[in-house]
């Protein structure tokens, strides 16, 4: 019978994976930043579930797309005790250590598990004399894309253009691997203009 014996190409796989992901009970940006987890840009991302009823099937649900997630039992000062937080891996040797890892204590660490270039993470902590770009500086760096993706982390001084260059080949990958996340993500008006303005860079 034809197309009975058709196996699936790794694009068919990759989109029926982040399908899934697509499909997790959390924001339009965590969820992107778990598929930039997928196509291995980021080692990982903690992802904010608000009921935290939906949970353990969230974490079934990344764990059959090939990602490394558990229900986090860090201490959440903060955060809604009917919520919950998922950490979410491309490897089972880094979800370990970003268990062991948080933003308050493990700045440098905890950067660098999150994907931010390393130049940005010296600049956050102030390696070397490094330093960050201003506020006012990175969000005018910034104007053009909304900003999302590109806020997740300080930039710095020196390497500003380097770290923008990141964000617009993530933006890329979302773009083209789940465009349809990527028109929930940036609004409509300005997704043409963001996607145009990634493209012309490459």
């Amino acid at each position: 019978m034809e197309g009975f014996n058709q196996i699936p190409n790794e694009e068919e796989i990759l989109r029926q994976k982040i399908s899934i992901i697509e499909k997790i009970p959390t924001g339009v940006a965590p969820r992107g930043e778990v598929i930039l987890v997928l196509l291995g840009e980021k080692p990982a991302v903690e992802m904010y579930i608000a009921n935290k009823n939906d949970a353990p099937k969230a974490v079934d649900d990344l764990r059959s797309t090939g990602l490394f997630a558990e229900i986090s039992e860090k201490p959440r000062e903060y955060h809604n005790p009917d919520s919950a937080d998922i950490l979410v891996a491309g490897s089972q040797e880094v979800l370990d250590e970003l268990k062991q890892t948080n933003s308050y204590e493990h700045h440098e660490r905890y950067g660098e598990l999150m994907g931010y270039p390393k130049t940005a993470v010296d600049a956050f902590v102030g390696n070397n004399g490094a330093e960050r770009l201003s506020k006012e500086e990175q969000e005018k760096l910034l104007d053009v894309m909304p900003d999302i993706l590109g806020g997740t982390f300080a930039f710095s001084k020196e390497h500003k253009n380097e770290e923008l260059a990141v964000v617009k080949r993530r933006i890329k990958l979302l773009a083209q691997k789940a465009p349809e996340l990527f028109y929930d993500l940036y609004k409509k008006e300005y997704a043409d203009k963001i996607l145009s303005y990634v493209l012309d860079y490459y």
